[in-house]
């Protein structure tokens, strides 16, 4: 399969270009005021945070008074963007820098931590797009169902599918809007560029709970280069390259603690002179609030998450959030009201709630996940030894605690046992800190022992359905930020002995251990053969496809073409021309005496070989980037739990081939979307789609031609005069 690389690089770079602008340049200027002399963590956390909650804002009231328009929102967010660019230029206000600085420490040490934020960023930056340009589809099946909503509100319409969390839905149709850029772009490569944000934000909040400077850089170095192991967590991880609203919402998890343990910190109950301090007017309080209103206006995960990771901080510090609980529950209830007052209206306007609402209630008693367990060991056991002794077992497990259903179950048993003891390790550091009242333990309760309970809470959530409890959070959805706490967690001690040895001998020798350390950290996982492998995408067209239907909706003006296929090229196409599915062409064509298309251009998409559908296709890379891993590691849990699925390696593929004999086959399948998931009716299906299209060539040989072709694909184009419409059921011969 051969991908138009220069094509995607130009589609990834008005991504990027409309991802910088409108989530750091609109908000570095329209709030220039307020950020002016901020630190860097502040500026970023607010900015990359009052966008979601602004536009989310916008594009909800103008839909909800029926004034939802696309060039009325561009010039709302225009506007507002030049009044106060021209007011800063009237200002001459150009003390607002749009990029980091490091302030407070010895000139050296800021240029190696700068260095080594900016190789491990990019490192992330490329493992988590590379895969993206080695397919031309989107990542996961559910996006469909997305670009259809942001189509919704690009009609005037809101919550098209029923009410749900837009916001990244009203981030992509501001993309859209302000800069043309095309929607099928930007769920393409939009959370590509978000994974630096992701990055950025857990190592925001890592900065704030560790000592020394460089462990929070380490942490995230050895979360990008260490492997995963088993579906819960390779598909976590997968799913940071695809433009979900959950994945899109994990930064405000991050970000929401982060601000959360700033504000406790800053909370005391006099200043020095000796007035008593306004907490409702802390600006750390506020960005809490607005990381609150985006994470809840995201994705109803993701605020489960941020809820589950504060409460740790929050019982560290439980006197002094009691102690200023009227502030902290105004902000709280602020952000909840500010989030579901658009879905409340809607709900009060008769929209019923979006059904995977109700799906995600339904596994909250955790038995999905317990039917997948019990899968697995199913097939571990041979049929002699199943019964009684494997239900034995399986209650054991059940009963086994939250190593062997968390700690083991994610990590397997050695990594598992190293985990959980260094995480004691750190555990036992602060308390014996505590007693001994040790310089670097100053603080640690809004540090090192947050982010050890944090760990903890992740683990204990992850293994609750296993041990026969509720499921909080739908397995494995948990596990890229838990992931992230868990490694920084056991580095604990790390961080703890850099700080005294930096106390001793200064930061700028620790500045060059740390680049040793970080050298370490990548030889280390990749020569012991726990290095990581590349990710998944589900592949489920052929990149001519998506070519081909891009330069025909360059070259042919709007509304006067028709490509027939199945569905996946409906969205791509859905702003230029009519779609027709393959499925409803046969139907038509077999029962029917007369079948005409109104439009000129005909355009039919036939697979020579039929994919298997939604394959989980594992990119390929250079060895310095990742390995071939994964397919192996996880072929057989992925197959066993999802029967239909199936797991390939690029550059191979899974498909099949047409055929006469395949076309005379009956598709037995009621359901319309199986007819074409499943291999055996989808090349059934392609099968006959191709006959036809060469009885219609027969036919009408002056007007038909083949468009392109090659081993795996061929378009048919058919050339109609539009005063003389043909009559496209043509006849099998007998």
């Amino acid at each position: 399969m051969t991908v138009d690389i220069r094509y995607e690089m130009i589609e990834y770079g008005k991504v990027l270009f409309g991802y910088v602008f409108l989530m750091w340049v609109w908000p570095s200027v329209v709030f220039y005021r307020h950020l002016r002399r901020k630190p860097p963590v502040y500026r970023f956390g607010f900015c990359v945070t009052v966008v979601p909650v602004c536009l989310n804002g916008l594009v909800m009231g103008l839909g909800l008074f029926h004034a939802l328009r696309m060039p009325l929102a561009a010039l709302i967010l225009a506007g507002i963007f030049l009044v106060s660019a021209v007011r800063l230029v009237r200002a001459c206000a150009w003390d607002l820098p749009l990029a980091f600085s490091l302030a407070g420490s010895p000139r050296g040490a800021n240029t190696v931590c700068r260095g080594l934020w900016g190789i491990v960023l990019l490192f992330g930056a490329v493992y988590f797009t590379y895969g993206a340009f080695q397919v031309s589809c989107y990542g996961y099946g559910d996006l469909y169902t997305h670009h259809s909503w942001i189509y919704g509100l690009m009609q005037g319409e809101i919550y098209k599918g029923g009410v749900y969390p837009e916001a990244m839905h009203c981030f992509v149709y501001c993309m859209r809007a302000l800069f043309g850029i095309s929607v099928f772009s930007c769920l393409r490569f939009l959370q590509c560029v978000h994974v630096l944000v992701f990055l950025v934000s857990a190592g925001c909040l890592l900065r704030e709970m560790f000592r020394w400077r460089y462990t929070p850089v380490l942490a995230l170095l050895l979360f990008l280069t260490l492997d995963v192991r088993g579906a819960d967590m390779i598909t976590p991880m997968s799913r940071l390259q695809w433009t979900l609203p959950m994945e899109f919402g994990l930064p405000y998890v991050f970000l929401c603690v982060l601000f959360f343990i700033r504000y406790l910190k800053e909370i005391r109950e006099k200043p020095e002179d000796g007035t008593v301090w306004p907490c409702w007017k802390s600006e750390n309080l506020l960005v809490f609030t607005l990381t609150g209103t985006a994470v809840l206006s995201i994705h109803y995960f993701a605020a489960i998450m941020a809820v589950l990771m504060c409460l740790p901080a929050a019982l560290c510090a439980l006197r002094r959030v009691l102690r200023h609980f009227l502030p902290f529950a105004a902000a709280v209830l602020c952000a909840f009201l500010a989030a579901v007052a658009p879905m409340a209206w809607a709900l009060a306007g008769g929209t019923p709630f979006e059904p995977s609402i109700n799906w995600a209630l339904g596994t909250l008693n955790g038995e999905s996940a317990r039917e997948k367990q019990a899968i697995l060991e199913s097939v571990e056991k041979s049929e002699a030894e199943t019964g009684r002794e494997e239900r034995g077992i399986r209650e054991a497990k059940r009963q086994g605690g939250i190593y062997q259903n968390g700690y083991e179950r994610l990590y397997g048993t050695g990594r598992g046992v190293l985990f959980l003891g260094l995480s004691a390790v750190s555990l036992s550091l602060c308390l014996a800190g505590r007693l001994q009242k040790a310089r670097w333990a100053a603080g640690m309760g809004s540090g090192y022992v947050p982010l050890v309970l944090m760990s903890a809470v992740y683990i204990v959530t992850y293994a609750m359905p296993y041990m026969g409890l509720p499921q909080i959070v739908t397995e494995g959805r948990f596990c890229a930020v838990g992931h992230v706490l868990t490694l920084a967690a056991v580095l604990v001690p790390l961080d703890v002995a850099a700080f005294l040895a930096a106390e001793r001998w200064g930061e700028r020798l620790l500045g060059r251990t740390a680049l040793l350390a970080a050298v370490g950290i990548y030889a280390m996982v990749r020569f012991t053969g726990n290095y990581h492998g590349f990710l998944y995408y589900e592949l489920s067209r052929y990149p001519a496809a998506v070519t081909l239907t891009r330069e025909i909706m360059e070259d042919l003006e709007r509304d006067t073409f028709v490509i027939v296929s199945p569905t996946d090229e409906l969205y791509q196409v859905i702003e230029q021309g009519a779609h027709i599915e393959l499925l409803d062409l046969l139907e038509h064509v077999e029962t029917e005496q007369e079948y005409i298309l109104w439009r000129e251009n005909l355009f039919f998409f036939v697979e020579k070989r039929p994919l298997y559908y939604a394959q989980l296709y594992f990119a390929q890379g250079p060895s310095w980037l990742g390995e071939e891993r994964y397919p192996e590691a996880s072929r057989e849990e992925y197959e066993t739990l999802h029967p239909t699925w199936r797991v390939s390696q690029a550059p191979d593929f899974i498909a099949s081939e047409i055929s006469a004999e395949k076309a005379e086959r009956e598709v037995v399948e009621t359901d319309s979307w199986q007819k074409y998931v499943r291999l055996e009716n989808r090349e059934v299906l392609e099968s006959r789609a191709y006959g036809h299209c060469m009885r219609l060539m027969e036919t009408y040989p002056d007007q038909m031609e083949i468009y392109y072709e090659d081993e795996n694909f061929i378009c048919f184009y058919f050339k109609q005069d539009t005063g003389n419409f043909c009559n496209l059921a043509v006849e099998r011969e007998a």
